[in-house]
């Protein structure tokens, strides 16, 4: 004699065949993660200095959509975002915001004639 009943009595039940519609059919969407955020442009940064006086930052990743930062995570969560373009900086210090001020706007070039 078996505990279990058997299958025939179990799936007679009206309730009981919603409840195991909603258990096989919904319970997969409970417990994904949901869409992978994607951004235009990622940044892995080796030295993020963020301008306002903190402490340089190791190992960032530097998020960004229409030309604009929209965050900074650690770079350890790469796998939990998508990219088009991503652009390895690991070695070198990333400043945004900082604007190259030593040029010469109004200098002309002439070409050399020989």
């Amino acid at each position: 004699m078996s505990i279990f009943p058997p299958i025939e009595s179990c799936c007679n039940n009206p309730v009981r065949k919603l409840v195991l519609f909603f258990i096989l059919f919904t319970t997969p969407f409970l417990f994904s993660a949901g869409p992978i955020p994607t951004y235009d442009i990622g940044i892995i940064t080796g030295t993020l200095i963020d301008g306002d006086g903190g402490a340089p930052q190791t190992n960032r990743l530097i998020l960004i959509n229409d030309s604009k930062i929209k965050t900074i995570v650690d770079g350890g969560e790469q796998a939990k975002f998508k990219c088009k373009s991503l652009i390895d900086a690991h070695d070198k210090f990333v400043i945004p915001g900082l604007i190259e001020m030593h040029g010469y706007v109004t200098m002309t070039y002439r070409e050399t004639v020989e």
